[in-house]
């Protein structure tokens, strides 16, 4: 008998309604408005030096595309965890889940849109 061997990630988190608070807008503008603006805009300092634009996060129309689940996995895992610009670090050591929830929502009142 042949066992299978499998490496596999571990099972996916599953984003739950988080609160958005001042804490979290102090944590998008501290780590991610560098790329993607204060106002989320995809205009941040450091986005004319990445050869992909960061994501305008105001933009509905694209945003009200992507699940939350697929906005968390994309913030904890990077950008190359969804298929998207591997300049987008993984925050999986720096941000808790909660945390990640959060900014999942922050998102969503950027661009007044909701999931799938």
């Amino acid at each position: 008998l042949q066992q299978e061997v499998t490496t596999s990630r571990p099972p996916k988190p599953v984003p739950t309604l988080a609160k958005v608070t001042e804490s979290t807008r102090n944590t998008y503008q501290w780590y991610c408005a560098q790329c993607h603006g204060i106002k989320g805009k995809g205009d941040g300092i450091n986005a004319k030096l990445l050869t992909v634009p960061p994501r305008n996060h105001t933009k509905a129309e694209y945003m009200e595309t992507r699940t939350d689940e697929q906005l968390f996995e994309a913030i904890k895992f990077g950008g190359l965890s969804v298929g998207r610009a591997p300049c987008m670090p993984a925050w999986e050591h720096t941000l808790s889940e909660d945390t990640i929830n959060s900014l999942v929502q922050y998102i969503r009142e950027l661009c007044q849109c909701e999931a799938l």
